[in-house]
């Protein structure tokens, strides 16, 4: 039989193509890694954006609320005052027909 003889060059060289193969597929994988990241980043960003339409649209709507309350509270006082001068009315009419039977 017949010896396989390797010589040290032809195994640095082998190690050498191993190490350039393999840093080679780190540096794909690197690569794919900030590609994700950056994606992500960029849908952060969106989120982001899309949160602060959402807010200001619920800022508005808390002022149409206020207002709309305003409103309801002006609505009740003058239905109360309305109220008010209507039983002070029937009150002094009742009591003026007391009056007047008596």
């Amino acid at each position: 039989m017949g010896e396989i003889t390797i010589d040290i060059m032809t195994i640095i060289w082998i190690l050498v193509a191993v190490l350039v193969i393999v840093g080679i597929i780190l540096l794909i994988q690197v690569i794919r890694f900030i590609k994700q990241m950056m994606l992500v980043a960029k849908q952060a960003e969106e989120a982001v954006v899309q949160t602060q339409e959402l807010i200001t649209q619920v800022n508005k709507m808390i002022e149409q609320t206020t207002e709309i309350t305003e409103r309801m509270n002006n609505s009740y006082k003058q239905v109360n005052t309305v109220i008010d001068y209507a039983t002070t009315g029937l009150t002094n009419f009742v009591l003026s027909k007391f009056d007047k039977n008596n």
